[in-house]
């Protein structure tokens, strides 16, 4: 996000009646607006359309009041927060443990970007003496590049591969973390086998 407008204070208002104001008048009128240099002028903050922008009112944490919008021209990269996306919750049919393999990323590529996955689920172990099953939760995370600096804007497709991971209940999580590099997903799959489980 680029700020590219700060808005103004309210005008004075014109004293009535006889006598002068006190301090000088004010620089802003109704209409003043500050223009961030920085903001090229081709930006149309990827709408479509050729001269205008949408803006969004934000606030920051001292309280201070911006109009911002997405500036493509700067880059696809946050530099100061990181993206993180949780798939759904995956889920085979009973009796049957998925052992997952790999994880296949579809991606437009808008450049190199460093990516942590990390695939939870659950298993279950089955305690002899009571006669009842204890879940537990497990993780397993991977570390990955993608993208090059070459071929930018084609769709790409790459293959992160996991230790073998049994288990039931697969969720996906992907972490881009600030300054990471442009990430633009497709597509994402979850691969591996599907076994017989025997209780």
């Amino acid at each position: 996000m680029t700020d590219i407008i700060t808005p103004f204070p309210i005008p004075r208002p014109t004293p009535k009646g006889p006598g002068t104001p006190t301090g000088p008048p004010s620089p802003f009128s109704p209409f003043s607006y500050v223009y961030n240099k920085n903001v090229a002028t081709t930006s149309n903050g990827g709408v479509n359309a050729l001269t205008t922008a949408d803006l969004y009112p934000m606030v920051d944490l001292n309280g201070n009041a911006y109009f911002y919008t997405f500036d493509p021209t700067q880059g696809y990269d946050d530099i100061y927060a990181a993206s993180t996306h949780f798939f759904r919750v995956e889920d085979a049919q009973p009796y049957r443990v998925p052992t997952i393999r790999w994880v296949t990323l579809t991606y437009i590529n808008l450049g190199i970007c460093n990516l942590t996955l990390t695939i939870t689920y659950c298993t279950i172990v089955p305690d002899e003496k009571l006669g009842t099953e204890a879940p537990q939760i497990n993780s397993q995370t991977v570390k990955a590049i993608i993208g090059s600096a070459t071929n930018l804007k084609s769709i790409m497709t790459q293959r992160i591969a996991f230790p073998v991971i049994s288990g039931m209940n697969f969720q996906l999580s992907i972490v881009r973390p600030a300054g990471g590099g442009p990430l633009s997903l497709t597509k994402v799959t979850i691969a591996g086998t599907v076994e017989d489980a025997k209780y």
